[in-house]
């Protein structure tokens, strides 16, 4: 990803000093991440089922365009091979692999579209529970490493074909939310995209109040209860983003009805001149 604008964004931008809750997230939640997950490298054994992993990686032969991502060093071939890539998109808005009732109920959005890795089912299901809510937290940069094909993908298409620099933010966690759980798996996914691809991370948005969680309501219901949610971030970096007008991609780990993405990317847009959309680790 070699252009001139979006070198000139991450140029600037590091000369910025970078907001303390990201200071915070760097020092305290990403290394004790990686410190564990390289210990437990050495002992060879899968993060998911605890069988031994491969040796060498797995070769995928029917990968549609990019290189899928060789995960040995987190699984075996059993739990690698079971991973529901989502390699033909039928719906171009939303990107999932099979026709989208809820796109075409509601053509017009504040997103132009949304990316995922992976098909939201029964086993990415339990996954991410294990990470969100039993503790897992060195599943992170194996659901980060699932992310980055598909986002290298957007990135070189959207800053060498079409010139556009890009930025990476988050889907902020309420404080109710925050406090309960101890981290925000969307701020701590872009982070580690950022990274990894080069890319610059901004606190775009904050959640104005707290909201029960949205995978126990029904579509009427997140429309309403999403209404509102979110308010627009004074970055530090602002200025220097606003003037190169980038393409913002907003990191959330699943895609359901769209609502959340709706909302955040109506709130970002009301306040930059800029397109936004969607990246997602899961497509349900």
């Amino acid at each position: 990803m070699k252009h001139m604008e979006q070198k000139e964004l991450l140029k600037h931008l590091k000369h910025l000093n970078p907001p303390k809750h990201l200071e915070h997230r760097q020092e305290n939640k990403l290394e004790p991440f990686f410190s564990r997950l390289f210990s437990e490298q050495g002992e060879r054994i899968c993060l998911i089922c605890h069988g031994e992993r491969e040796r060498e990686p797995i070769e995928w032969k029917f990968w549609p365009g990019p290189k899928a991502p060789s995960l040995r060093r987190w699984l075996c071939t059993g739990c690698e091979q079971a991973i529901p890539w989502i390699r033909q998109i039928r719906c171009a808005r939303c990107g999932r692999g099979a026709a989208c009732p809820d796109c075409m109920r509601q053509p017009q959005r504040a997103f132009a579209w949304n990316r995922s890795a992976v098909h939201y089912d029964p086993l990415m299901r339990e996954w991410l529970a294990q990470y969100k809510f039993r503790g897992r937290e060195r599943l992170l940069p194996l659901f980060a490493e699932m992310m980055i094909p598909v986002t290298r993908t957007i990135a070189d298409e959207l800053i060498t074909a079409r010139g556009r620099s890009v930025v990476l933010t988050y889907i902020p966690l309420s404080r109710e939310r925050q406090a309960e759980r101890g981290f925000n798996q969307s701020e701590l996914l872009a982070a580690y995209l950022g990274g990894a691809l080069d890319l610059p991370v901004c606190s775009l948005l904050h959640r104005r109040h707290h909201t029960e969680k949205q995978s126990y309501k029904n579509r009427r219901s997140r429309l309403h209860a999403l209404h509102g949610a979110f308010s627009f971030a004074q970055a530090n970096e602002l200025r220097v983003i606003q003037d190169h007008r980038p393409f913002v991609l907003i990191v959330d780990d699943v895609y359901t009805t769209g609502s959340t993405l709706d909302e955040a990317s109506r709130v970002i847009r009301g306040n930059m001149a800029c397109d936004a959309a969607g990246l997602t680790w899961a497509r349900a």
